[in-house]
């Protein structure tokens, strides 16, 4: 089965858009972009995560099939694929249909608990 790709509109506070496209790999977590186009955008490495690990993951605003919310994604080489991971479908209330071929909507379930009760 081919790869999915789909086009995401990634978004700075101050309303500018860029359009990228990116890959849906739902093998991994977090998203991932070239460092200079996050940067652009404003985005800034979560400054603890980076001092305690290493690792350089950021929060930026995204629109995909007009489902918009704030996904997490790492500062990736200038030569990186640019991707989506499952954390970031979750966060856009996305997920991939069962074919493989494309995006639906998530598809949340509630579920009811008995109330605990604790004499004290």
């Amino acid at each position: 089965m081919a790869p999915l790709r789909t086009t995401v509109i990634l978004m700075d506070d101050l309303g500018r858009m860029v359009d990228v496209d990116v890959l849906i790999d739902p093998s991994t977590a977090f998203g991932l972009f070239p460092a200079s186009l996050l940067m652009d955008l404003g985005v800034k490495p979560f400054r603890d995560l980076e001092h305690r690990t290493g690792q350089r993951l950021g929060q930026v605003e995204a629109m995909l099939k007009m489902n918009a919310a704030y996904i997490i994604c790492g500062f990736g080489e200038e030569d990186c694929e640019p991707r989506l991971g499952f954390h970031n479908l979750a966060s856009l209330v996305l997920q991939v249909n069962q074919r493989g071929d494309d995006l639906e909507p998530l598809v949340v379930e509630y579920h009811e608990h008995p109330k605990l009760e604790i004499d004290v």
